[in-house]
């Protein structure tokens, strides 16, 4: 049987102590685990969401640059698309800056220039 070394008393339950912090150190490392999965989790539902609405708006944006220049000249101006706002500008004849943002946020999505020349 193991004898402490001479001068050395063991101390009634420092065993169970011992045993006490490395249960705790082992919930603490476990419970920082569970929270770095759940936050894992909500940054791809939350890139998810942005990749949806990416999307979305890119589908817009490609249907606006089919419209003629009639089209895009009526429609200078801010307007609700949805859960988008739509912004078309002429920065001169025939030269049209378009763009998507959020419309809760305001945050830019999409930005394109469309060119539609004159008419002979």
């Amino acid at each position: 049987m193991w004898q402490p070394a001479r001068g050395h008393r063991r101390r009634p339950g420092a065993a169970l102590l011992e045993a006490l912090v490395a249960i705790a150190v082992i919930g603490v490392v476990g419970i920082s685990a569970v929270w770095n999965a759940g936050e894992l989790s909500n940054a791809v539902s939350a890139g998810a969401d942005r990749e949806e609405r990416l999307r979305q708006a890119s589908q817009l944006l490609t249907a606006v640059s089919l419209w003629s220049r009639d089209d895009l000249e009526r429609r200078v101006g801010t307007r609700a698309q949805g859960w988008m706002r739509l912004h078309i500008d002429r920065v001169e004849p025939g030269l049209f800056l378009v763009s998507l943002s959020d419309s809760t946020t305001g945050q830019r999505l999409l930005q394109s220039a469309l060119h539609r020349p004159g008419r002979p």
